[in-house]
């Protein structure tokens, strides 16, 4: 190999080196991003897996989409189903009758079936691992 040609490798490999460093560091970014969002969603909903009534924070609708959009194209339909049954198991639908004679629910508390509620909170958590 002639000078010329080692100077022209060191140029390419020094080339390849810096685009594979600075994909690798924007993949970081994305996955911290990713892990900063679902993080107090996470939390929530393994506390209602656990029985908490405690519910999402409220700004969780905007958190949701902001997942949604960072979700590849293949998984954001069975994530969309998750959280419409999230949604609909913390409706009207499951929801027991306030009677304000004794000042609360009847029967066991807001929720007819909390199983319901934490059945959905664990769907919903497949697809929102830290990664």
């Amino acid at each position: 190999m002639t000078p010329t040609e080692i100077i022209e490798l060191n140029i390419v490999f020094t080339l390849i080196g810096f685009l594979l460093g600075n994909r690798l560091a924007i993949g970081r970014d994305k996955r911290n991003e990713w892990n900063a969002l679902v993080a107090p969603i996470h939390i929530a909903l393994l506390r209602i897996k656990n029985g908490s009534l405690i519910g999402l924070p409220n700004d969780w609708e905007m958190t949701i989409s902001l997942m949604r959009e960072r979700l590849p194209r293949l998984r954001r339909r069975g994530f969309d189903r998750a959280v419409e049954e999230y949604e609909k198991s913390r409706s009207g639908e499951n929801q027991n009758e306030y009677k304000p004679e004794i000042s609360g629910f009847s029967e066991g508390g807001p929720y007819k079936d909390l199983g319901l509620i934490a059945r959905a909170a664990v769907r919903l958590l497949k697809y929102l691992k830290p990664r």
